[in-house]
């Protein structure tokens, strides 16, 4: 005889505390929510979702209280609305992060605290001091660290209170605090040299952004989209992938080192402003001494925030290990750099045998491009040109692999060098290919005595400058001889918009003529004399 069983209960989830999230203008930002099931397993969740905002654009918890914070007086950022609660409670100004451990508050959302003297009380272990590090990274004025020496394994604020805490006792440690950054969680990491395998094991949010709902016409329609942040003005959003191609040896490295100590710095690169903030610089090629010797040669600062690993990429034995999530993401929260620069690309893409395959390319391709989305760190990858199209008319014909390359990315940045054809510009071209804003027209690159690119203009305009030379050279070595306009273009090697530009150039401003014989028209170099 059959016996039917019970389908198991379903576990249901019983929420047992909830946090409303405001703006600073006190409108509702969203709603977290703590569930519980009997057996002590929790979840923290966004009440209806985050409506396409991203986590780290979420405001601190208490963000609406600051108006009247008293700035003479300490401001405390702690993880976590409970710990804030708590903390309030006992009559200190405090804000809480929203967004885990495993997360960073946007530069945005802490704007809020300037003008304040900060505090951070991180949680007792390696993810809530690694969560309080970037935060410090962030904050435009280095903030001081609570160092309670006497906490319990993963004690936060609401654990000091809790266990007994007094204002004298609070006191003290607000006299004791660390004056100097915590130290990195991998004690082996110097500037120039980031172990491999670097892990931060934090939270993740159980809640998805945008680029992983679905909307119905009704969403799509009260979907405000947020303006674009540039994290390189114009060039490369915030969060955005992008790719650098050209031959080798024309200078890519040059550009992206320069691209990464602007970074840092907050400096205009190439004209264009950067958005400021640490650089995590993975160069699988090359030698670590030519690296060092570039950046000493830019000037590097001992100041600058910019972390560079010399070395191929690791390889993970086990079938479910990534390079992208336990190696690159991981590597990410821990340094929490606003711009990630991979060189080259497809030494991290090593199962990909053919750059042609579409279908390969675009999924090796793809966990970058989410990375970047939901990290919110730009990442810019360098590739090869394709040597058979470097003279093509359309800059994406000259990136080598399949077409799939440039579909994966926001921006395609394409560098030439150029030599020999008349009307070519000198040294290296600089132009791209862009999904948001308006694509670069060709910019001339030159590199200073100490190898750092600047823009010298549109390649155009020197495109143009030679085309008149050669028009002008033309002319006199044929003196005497009537040229036509044919003949003349013919004869100067410069075609299209070039020669046409520079020809006019050279009519309005009076160096060459036209002579008129009937129906015939024909040019000379008009010769000054002082």
């Amino acid at each position: 005889m059959e016996i039917e069983l019970p389908a198991p209960e379903k576990p249901v989830y019983v929420e047992s505390a909830r946090w409303v999230v405001k703006e600073a203008d006190g409108q509702i930002a969203g709603i977290h929510v703590r569930q519980e099931l009997p057996n002590g397993a929790k979840r923290v969740i966004w009440e209806g979702g985050l409506k396409g905002r991203s986590l780290s654009n979420m405001p601190l918890y208490g963000s609406e209280r600051v108006r009247y914070f008293d700035q003479s007086e300490l401001v405390f950022i702690v993880e976590g609305e409970k710990t804030a609660d708590a903390l309030r409670n006992f009559g200190k100004q405090v804000l809480g992060t929203v967004t885990g451990a495993g997360a960073t508050p946007s530069k945005a959302v802490l704007s809020i605290l300037d003008g304040f003297d900060v505090h951070l009380w991180p949680d007792n272990d390696d993810p809530g001091r690694a969560h309080m590090k970037r935060i410090a990274d962030v904050l435009p004025e280095r903030p001081l660290f609570i160092d309670w020496t006497d906490a319990p394994p993963k004690g936060d604020a609401a654990d000091f209170i809790e266990l007994g805490g007094t204002e004298e006792a609070l006191a003290e440690l607000i006299g004791n605090v660390d004056l100097s950054l915590p130290p990195l969680p991998s004690s082996d990491v110097v500037p120039f040299s980031l172990p491999v395998g670097v892990k931060e094991k934090g939270t993740t949010s159980e809640e998805s952004d945008i680029s992983s709902q679905i909307f119905d016409a009704a969403g799509i329609m009260s979907y405000q989209a947020p303006p674009v942040q540039w994290q390189w003005e114009d060039r490369i959003p915030v969060g955005g992938f992008a790719l650098l191609a050209s031959k080798p040896k024309v200078g890519k490295s040059q550009l992206l080192l320069g691209l990464s100590l602007a970074t840092c710095r907050g400096d205009d690169f190439l004209d264009w402003a950067t958005r400021q903030g640490p650089v995590l610089y993975l160069a699988f090629e090359g030698h670590i001494r030519d690296v060092t010797n570039r950046l000493k040669l830019m000037g590097l600062r001992s100041e600058d925030r910019i972390y560079v690993r010399v070395a191929p990429p690791p390889v993970f034995d086990e079938q479910d290990k990534s390079i992208f999530t336990d190696w690159l993401e991981p590597l990410i929260n821990e340094f929490n750099p606003v711009l990630v620069i991979v060189d080259t690309l497809f030494r991290m893409l090593p199962g990909v045998a053919d750059a042609n395959d579409y279908s390969l390319v675009n999924r090796a391709m793809s966990p970058l491009e989410y990375i970047a989305r939901r990290t919110e760190v730009a990442i810019v990858v360098s590739h090869h040109a394709n040597k058979g199209n470097e003279n093509s008319d359309d800059p994406g014909q000259t990136i080598l692999g399949s077409t799939a390359i440039l579909g994966a990315v926001d921006t395609a940045l394409v560098m030439s060098r150029r030599k020999g054809a008349v009307g070519a510009t000198p040294g290296r071209e600089l132009m791209s290919i862009q999904r948001e804003g308006e694509s670069l027209e060709a910019i001339v690159i030159s590199l200073d005595d100490s190898g750092w690119p600047t823009n010298s203009g549109r390649a155009q305009d020197f495109a143009v400058e030679a085309a008149k030379q050669r028009i002008k050279d033309v002319l006199i070595e044929n003196e005497g001889e009537e040229l036509g306009a044919s003949d003349l273009q013919e004869r100067t090697g410069v075609k299209g918009k070039t020669y046409s530009n520079a020809r006019k150039a050279l009519l309005d401003s009076g160096e060459i003529v036209i002579h008129q014989r009937g129906k015939y028209k024909f040019y000379s170099h008009v010769v000054r004399t002082e």
